[in-house]
């Protein structure tokens, strides 16, 4: 039986990606989401990090924001989470 949870966080990061290459990004996915970024995308300029959040509530995006800020990354890295709920828009978050 498919983990249906896993399935829509699939979907999520496939939509950030074809969004991100319709921008001229090459994109990378990190399957099964065991790392601190689901989505890598870099340009010519710079390189974004993301962390996909699809129908999460408040404390998973504060949780993962707690997380991305210790991570250090070179200066032309960007660390992003992305949250939408169900047929929202994106929200994109900046984490320093």
């Amino acid at each position: 039986m498919p983990n249906r949870k896993y399935e829509k966080g699939r979907r999520a990061e496939y939509a950030i990606m074809k969004r991100l290459k319709e921008e001229g990004y090459i994109c990378s996915r990190s399957a099964g989401s065991h790392s601190a970024f689901d989505v890598v995308a870099v340009n010519s300029e710079h390189v974004r990090l993301i962390q996909s959040k699809f129908g999460e509530n408040g404390s998973a995006i504060a949780a993962a924001r707690t997380e991305l800020e210790k991570i250090k990354v070179p200066l032309n890295c960007v660390k992003e989470i992305w949250s939408r709920k169900s047929r929202e828009e994106w929200k994109i978050e900046v984490v320093l």
